[in-house]
């Protein structure tokens, strides 16, 4: 994963790519959480365990978007929900869990990967309006001696990703203690996140299925993420892949933690657009600003039929991704339970978000 330096503005999002140098789930943060910036310290790791998903040409003759190609070009399964408002159109492909063949339902369940930093990033603002935080405050005032350099790093550099944090989740010695301990629970010094995540969000807008779920082994119906083997750009077959559904996300935190489904990541995402959740002024602050790709917890996307802005995940052997148009009112989530994916995979699962998004 790439770390984020300051002035960059959350790293490049200019296509289709990783912001990570490792194309593996190993990505995400451990989170500090103290008394009253339980958000705040969810963000001091700067990197983003997110693929990045711009523009690309579509071809002509395009019907309902369907997930069937990302399977046919070797994803276990995919799935796919666009709401303009008026209509809803969900669709779902392939296998949630290939042992057994269970189906894939395009309501199950998914870790959603970065798409969690949307939700910590609405969490940090709302404790901005209440002024118990300021966005120029220090990580330094808040946790003292814990961060070095917190006196020179801000909330707000901290929610755009221009910290200057190291990331270690590009630490070889740090991925390798979390492949030799796939259930180690990674714990911060106290706990408090899912408390705040929950009240604040999850019970207002009625998200019966999206929880923040660090442990592993997810209770009920979800979607298990595979990982394929990859060498030197070539992607394994499935039936090499390992099955990552029983790893913690302890590791991953703020930065990765939640499962949610698609249904609840669109009613989420439409709320925080039309301003259900935050008001004008500091909703402004987390859209990216005219000619930058990444404001205060959303980042914008080209596609070839204007700006979607949202954000993507990578974790545990899921891809997805949250678009929205602008103004909230056409919402666009895909889900892909295979990381990495093939570059054919991967094509057409960059064909699905922007034939959905797009309406084509």
């Amino acid at each position: 994963m790439e770390a984020a330096g300051r002035g960059r503005g959350g790293g490049e999002f200019p296509g289709w790519h990783r912001v990570i140098s490792m194309r593996q789930e190993y990505a995400g943060a451990l989170r500090r959480i103290g008394l009253k910036a339980v958000a705040l310290i969810a963000l001091t790791s700067a990197g983003s365990a997110a693929i990045v998903i711009g523009g690309v040409a579509l071809r002509s003759g395009s019907t309902r978007p369907s997930p069937d190609a990302v399977v046919a070009a070797g994803s276990p399964g995919a799935l796919v929900l666009v709401d303009d408002g008026s209509s809803r159109h969900e669709a779902a492909s392939g296998f949630a869990v290939l042992e057994g063949r269970v189906p894939l339902h395009a309501r199950d369940r998914f870790r959603v990967g970065s798409i969690t930093k949307m939700f910590v990033a609405v969490d940090v603002l709302q404790l901005v309006d209440e002024h118990r935080l300021r966005l120029s405050d220090t990580v330094e005032r808040w946790l003292p001696g814990l961060v070095p350099g917190g006196g020179r790093i801000t909330v707000r550099e901290l929610l755009g990703h221009m910290s200057g944090l190291a990331d270690y989740a590009g630490d070889a010695a740090f991925v390798r203690r979390t492949v030799a301990q796939p259930r180690r629970r990674w714990t911060p010094r106290e706990l408090g996140l899912e408390r705040q995540l929950r009240r604040r969000i999850f019970t207002p807008l009625g998200l019966r299925d999206t929880s923040f779920a660090p442990w592993p082994r997810l209770r009920g119906r979800y979607a298990h993420g595979y990982a394929p083997s990859e060498h030197d750009g070539i992607v394994g077959s499935l039936a090499t892949a390992r099955d990552r559904s029983t790893v913690t996300a302890s590791w991953a935190w703020a930065a990765g933690a939640i499962v949610s489904t698609a249904s609840d990541l669109s009613r989420f995402l439409g709320a925080v657009l039309q301003g259900g959740l935050l008001p004008p002024r500091l909703l402004e602050r987390m859209r990216p600003a005219p000619g930058t790709r990444y404001g205060l917890g959303l980042a914008a996307f080209r596609t070839p039929c204007g700006t979607a802005i949202g954000h993507t995940g990578a974790l545990l052997g899921i891809v997805s991704a949250a678009w929205s148009s602008p103004d909230g009112r056409r919402r666009v989530v895909a889900m892909s339970n295979s990381d990495p994916l093939s570059p054919s995979a991967e094509t057409a699962f960059r064909r699905l978000l922007d034939a959905s998004f797009c309406g084509t």
